[in-house]
């Protein structure tokens, strides 16, 4: 190949290299930009681990553990415009339906809230050891939440219940690690296993509304013969 060719070829290529380059800036995202939205997904498979198997074993057994609280849900979810299903699954996942459960935190009843949150929210201590005050001010901050996911990534006017699974991901993450969760792009294990685990739920039977009418008297407990380490 003569010189002259030579140099015709290698400014052919480097102008076709150019324009990729310029075009690939144009239809891609800059990631600094403001209104760049991130896609990764918290969990891409949610895989059952062996505690959940056995939790969901016991909890799928028990819908009148389950159920009981069918109506207190779907209230709330109406009310804040959320869905019921992943209220259930958030209660699945942080008590196991249980109204006393309280975490090392400090975390209380069903939805395990704190009680300084639960003010924020304008919900006293009292009201989170009822189920009806635990499941409001719980609903409460997953509505925050979403308020908040809303805002960072510019979805107004977009339905809750059609926002993509990375977002949704994120606002199950921001539940248990806190609002910064929404904006990373990394996550510890423990965020990433309980948003596996609400996904499970989500997915489950045991987050089915049944409508099954309220029994009377004392919560029933789940019995269990045995406990995994």
């Amino acid at each position: 190949m003569s010189s002259a060719k030579r140099k015709s070829l290698l400014a052919w290529v480097s102008g076709v290299v150019f324009v990729s380059i310029l075009c690939a800036h144009a239809v891609s995202p800059d990631p600094a930009s403001p209104k760049a939205k991130p896609t990764a997904l918290v969990v891409s498979v949610p895989w059952p681990s062996p505690a959940y198997r056995y939790t969901f074993h016991v909890l799928s057994g028990h819908p009148e553990v389950t159920d009981r609280y069918d109506d207190i849900i779907l209230e709330n979810a109406s009310r804040r415009s959320l869905n019921p299903r992943l209220i259930k699954a958030i209660i699945a996942a942080e008590s196991e339906f249980d109204g006393s459960a309280l975490s090392p935190r400090g975390a209380r009843g069903l939805m395990q809230i704190l009680p300084l949150t639960a003010q924020e929210l304008g919900y006293s201590r009292q009201a989170l050891a009822t189920p009806e005050g635990n499941i409001a001010a719980g609903s409460a901050y997953l509505a925050v939440l979403y308020a908040a996911a809303w805002r960072q990534y510019h979805l107004k006017g977009m339905a809750y219940a059609d926002a993509p699974l990375w977002v949704q991901e994120r606002i199950v993450a921001a539940y248990n690690a806190g609002p910064r969760a929404l904006k990373q792009n990394s996550w510890m294990r423990q965020t990433r296993n309980y948003v596996r685990k609400v996904l499970l739920f989500y997915h489950s039977d045991v987050s089915e509304f049944r409508r099954s009418p309220k029994r009377p008297g004392p919560e029933p407990l789940l019995a269990r013969e045995d406990t995994l380490p």
